[in-house]
């Protein structure tokens, strides 16, 4: 008898861990909902689409002729690189995806928060203290978001106008 129970006892173990780390994740996806970072995801997809928008391609022609190998806004062409443009920039903003995010910080959280941590946390989140923070918190990273966006668009179309140039005079050793 002693023996078997020897036997199960690795296993209890390993289901028990199993256990804790599943209910972890759970209450870390909890944690995750009740903070909102759902609604940060989308500021931050939208300041991404926005980041793109502000940098048109006519700027970057403006700034580098031969951006688009030589097509301007007057080549009939036109039409399709501002299409490619959008779809290129949506497709530059759709990772990770909203899912991926929300599971990512899911993960962080419950590989650094217990049990018992997440629970204290969801309970005073859960009380009107703890939404008056989570209020203030979407305030503070709207406005900081915000604040990256606007220096990231100023600076944008010259990075990008210098890397153009650097590419071009690559090509141009060959």
């Amino acid at each position: 008898m002693l023996k078997q129970l020897l036997t199960l006892l690795p296993l209890l173990l390993l289901h028990t861990q199993a256990a804790h780390a599943q209910s972890s994740v759970e209450l870390a996806k909890q944690y995750v909902v009740l903070l909102r970072y759902g609604e940060q995801y989308e500021a931050y997809h939208g300041q991404c689409l926005g980041n793109f928008r502000s940098v048109t391609p006519a700027a970057l022609v403006a700034k580098n002729p031969t951006y688009f190998n030589g097509i301007k806004p007057e080549s009939p062409q036109w039409g399709r690189v501002n299409k490619a443009y959008e779809t290129y920039a949506q497709e530059a903003c759709s990772r990770p995806t909203k899912p991926e995010f929300i599971d990512a910080l899911a993960s962080a959280y419950g590989q650094n928060l217990s049990v018992s941590d997440l629970n204290a946390a969801i309970t005073f989140y859960s009380s009107p203290a703890g939404g008056r923070l989570i209020g203030a918190h979407k305030a503070a990273a709207t406005s900081v978001y915000q604040y990256w966006g606007q220096k990231n668009r100023e600076h944008l179309t010259e990075i990008t106008a210098e890397f153009q140039k650097t590419i071009s005079k690559i090509s141009q050793e060959q």
